[in-house]
């Protein structure tokens, strides 16, 4: 490793690559519980002036950091997708001011195999 005809590593390479792997191994062995991505709604649904659209910003966060992703959605309207932490606003076609929004997030390690 690599294959032929590659130069082969260094003492200083093959140093990095042990430390590594003896880190690598002592964390594998840590059980650390995953915690759940939070979803806060910061604008409550208010109706878009001029239009038949419902938005409502919602922030998205997660305390491990992990990659988050879901969906929020009102009433009968098509989802809309989240993808990532941060503060976003999503505007629904059709739905009513006291509609609630639901929102459904994972982050991966909630999923399982």
């Amino acid at each position: 490793m690599p294959p032929p005809p590659a130069i082969p590593l260094g003492e200083y390479e093959l140093t990095v690559l042990g430390r590594w792997a003896t880190v690598g191994k002592a964390n594998c062995n840590k059980s650390v519980p995953n915690r759940k991505p939070t979803a806060k709604i910061i604008t409550a649904p208010a109706l878009v002036p001029g239009t038949n659209r419902v938005a409502v910003t919602v922030e998205v966060a997660d305390p491990d950091g992990d990659q988050v992703y879901g969906y929020v959605k009102m009433g009968n309207a098509p989802l809309r997708i989240v993808t990532g932490a941060g503060r976003a606003r999503y505007e629904f076609d059709g739905v009513r001011v006291n509609d609630i929004p639901v929102i459904k997030l994972h982050d991966g390690w909630d999923l399982g195999p």
